[in-house]
């Protein structure tokens, strides 16, 4: 029937939009790279050491850091990560996932060692 078809219309236009979806979503993330969130983590946190990984494949969608402070020393897990936040804040826009281990040079020391905290 006339309604039928109709329906089938908008069903098959609504799919021929989704890789186009996906394929924009893709070519539109952060376009940030390791080496950015690197020095710009260096820089405002003084931070002694800062591991960063694109886990997106290089489109900057997702990262994980590891970040080695002074300034994180006395603070708390949030404290430390509020720190991390605050220095990426404009960058984190425009992250979808962005994941942080966060040490004093003390905490890094014996944990790059090996030993036990």
């Amino acid at each position: 029937t006339k309604g039928d078809i109709g329906k089938s219309v908008k069903f098959w236009s609504k799919l021929q939009l989704f890789p186009s979806f996906v394929l924009l979503s893709t070519l539109i993330m952060s376009g940030y790279t390791e080496e950015y969130i690197r020095q710009k983590l260096t820089e405002r946190l003084e931070a002694t050491h800062v591991e960063v990984i694109d886990e997106s494949d290089g489109c900057g969608g997702k990262f994980r850091a590891i970040v080695v402070s002074p300034q994180f020393q006395g603070k708390a897990l949030l404290q430390r990560h509020r720190l991390v936040n605050a220095a990426l804040a404009e960058e984190l826009k425009a992250i979808h996932a962005f994941s942080q281990k966060t040490y004093t040079p003390e905490q890094w020391a014996k944990e790059s060692s090996g030993e036990q905290q």
